[in-house]
């Protein structure tokens, strides 16, 4: 698979600690865990955070169905030896998480972490080499569709 110039770029940047961390985060058991953490941190109000939670329920159930649906191999499919995830590429599931986790808290002075957060979850999946920019930028789409979805629903719920 050729990859595109911000992915090549992204990749070639070699940093110890930073991949150290990346590999940690790599793990989903670990990915969630803080996740969670991030999610009852940042948000102190029950219902808020149901609300997040279902978003981030429906994105992962729309990433899903994409990257199985398409099936998309992984930039590192191609390579003797690399540690690979077992999904497809397309979309990005650690970066809709995070993407998910970022929106929620657009209108909170602690967006800037939670958005720092998903650009390095962003940069972390180009830099070890299981992603390209595109599956980023899918992950970014999907989780504005789902969290739209969850606005919506959400509303509609609470209105009656």
């Amino acid at each position: 698979m050729v990859a595109d110039a911000i992915t090549r770029y992204i990749a070639s940047i070699q940093i110890d600690i930073l991949t150290e961390i990346e590999v940690l985060l790599d793990n989903p058991v670990i990915y969630l865990v803080v996740l969670v953490g991030l999610l009852l941190l940042g948000e102190k109000r029950q219902m808020k955070r149901l609300k997040i939670a279902v978003a981030m329920g429906i994105a992962l159930f729309m990433a899903l169905l994409v990257n199985v649906g398409m099936a998309v191999d992984r930039p590192c499919a191609d390579i003797d030896g690399a540690l690979c995830p077992i999904l497809f590429s397309f979309p990005s599931i650690h970066c809709t998480m995070a993407f998910i986790l970022m929106i929620s808290f657009t209108n909170k002075k602690l967006f800037p972490a939670y958005m720092l957060f998903a650009l390095f979850i962003a940069f972390s999946r180009l830099n070890l080499g299981v992603h390209v920019f595109r599956d980023v930028v899918g992950a970014l789409i999907i989780a504005l569709l789902a969290y739209n979805v969850t606005y919506i629903a959400w509303k509609r719920w609470k209105c009656g």
